[in-house]
């Protein structure tokens, strides 16, 4: 019974990363076709594109998911798409950002007002929680690329970032660059430590909202689930800080 205790136990484990990794190909797909429906396939040109391949390239997806990806944009390359910041509320107030690529706009929100609405939320209007995020583009260097702090304060340096985070994670070195440097600030860093690095263009939030109530918690995450779920959804930024 104990080896099949374990044998479950690890089936388990693998199944969960396994929809993980289901979830962040996912993801990485959509950016894809998004990237080249509105600025073209050519990666060549397209800076947006290239950026979320070399993405995709660094966590493992396979060649045959992103050009699957990019040849979904050439076939719908007739519809007109556009992108679109919707703002909402969550469970306790929390601020919700949603970065939707759409080529129906009354569509997208009806399904997000949905959403909203079912799980102790609703969406807002334009501007309601915006001001509480910057845009910033995340750039993560592994703790293994630098190992010499001087080295590493020099690209710091260099690089004229809004912010950086030399702690939080345990394997990245987390560099915020404004979204007009995120192209130049790749480019010297990989000139300077020869790393083909990716940004991951986003919006952080200014303060944190700490939720420890464990229904709570699993409302919202149920919300930011389900927003993500919907085909015209990319990314859900939120400022819930949740610590179940």
């Amino acid at each position: 019974m104990a080896g099949h205790s374990k044998w479950a136990n690890i089936k388990h484990r693998k199944q969960a990363l396994d929809l993980k990794r289901a979830a962040v190909y996912t993801q990485l797909s959509k950016e894809i076709s998004v990237a080249a429906r509105l600025e073209g396939t050519d990666i060549a040109y397209n800076f947006r594109l290239r950026n979320a391949v070399e993405r995709a390239k660094q966590i493992g997806m396979p060649n045959d998911n992103i050009e699957r990806a990019i040849e979904k944009a050439k076939n719908s390359h007739h519809e007109s798409f556009e992108e679109i910041i919707y703002e909402g509320y969550g469970p306790n107030g929390i601020a919700v950002l949603v970065s939707a690529a759409t080529n129906n706009r009354n569509r997208t929100a009806a399904e997000l007002r949905t959403v909203f609405g079912k799980y102790a939320g609703n969406l807002g209007e334009t501007g309601c929680v915006n001001w509480g995020f910057k845009h910033l583009a995340l750039i993560q260097i592994p703790r293994t690329i630098i190992k010499n702090e001087e080295l590493l304060f020099n690209l710091l340096d260099e690089c004229e970032l809004e912010n950086f985070e030399l702690e939080e994670d345990p394997e990245n070195y987390l560099l915020f660059a404004s979204i007009s440097k995120t192209e130049k600030t790749i480019t010297l860093i990989k000139t300077k430590i020869n790393y083909n690095c990716s940004a991951e263009i986003a919006y952080w939030p200014d303060n944190l909202i700490e939720l420890k109530d464990e229904l709570l918690i699993e409302k919202v995450e149920n919300l930011i689930e389900k927003l993500e779920n919907l085909d015209d959804v990319q990314k859900v930024f939120h400022n819930a800080l949740l610590t179940n």
